[in-house]
């Protein structure tokens, strides 16, 4: 008799099952995100509806450091759904992001663009940087001996280096801040035309009220 004749037969009797082909459920979808959640990284709980019958969950889900917009992030759900999130960036209230730099556009009057301006920047870490705009906020085109400002569009900026966004989890380096310029629509026309075709000499002697 074969000693191992049972346990082949428990092996024979016994039903084995495996999915072959098995497709795996993958579903989208967009997160918002705040700068400030990308700035300091997260773990942010998100709710997750109900779908093919699995009922609504909630997960956590981490946010790295400096993450690009329109990252995706694959997520495993403990009921075998995966779940590929969509990195959006909320609107700021100071500052616009393209890549790591953060941008911010400041509204200053004519005569702030001609005679300078100080402004206090409140960075994402909470800092408040005093920074002293001493340069014409303008784009001087020379053309023979007129200066001629495009003040209507104003093409300076102020480049304020490693305060903006991380590069990553666990790398130091950071974007920049910076600082756009841009005046009032409403601005009367005609002062805007007795500033236009200004000689250096009268530019010195021009002063907007």
């Amino acid at each position: 008799m074969n000693p191992y004749a049972h346990i082949i037969s428990m092996l024979s009797n016994k039903k084995a099952t495996i999915n072959v082909g098995t497709k795996l459920e993958v579903k989208k979808m967009p997160i918002d995100l705040t700068l400030n959640e990308l700035f300091y990284g997260a773990l942010k709980k998100i709710n997750i509806p109900k779908s093919d019958g699995r009922p609504q969950c909630i997960t956590s889900l981490k946010i790295s450091k400096g993450l690009p917009v329109n990252s995706e992030i694959i997520h495993n759900l403990t009921d075998g759904r995966t779940i590929i999130f969509i990195t959006n960036d909320l609107p700021h209230k100071h500052f616009v992001r393209k890549g790591q730099d953060l941008i911010s556009t400041i509204t200053v009057t004519i005569k702030e663009m001609l005679y300078g301006v100080q402004l206090v920047v409140h960075t994402l870490d909470d800092k408040q940087l005093r920074v002293n705009i001493t340069q014409v906020i303008t784009y001087i085109r020379q053309e023979t001996d007129v200066m001629v400002l495009l003040i209507d569009r104003p093409s300076y900026q102020k480049i304020i280096r490693g305060e903006g966004m991380p590069y990553g989890e666990n790398c130091e380096k950071r974007g920049d801040i910076i600082l756009q310029f841009k005046i009032p629509s409403s601005h009367d026309q005609s002062v805007i035309n007795k500033m236009i075709c200004k000689t250096p000499s009268e530019m010195e002697d021009f002063m907007i009220l």
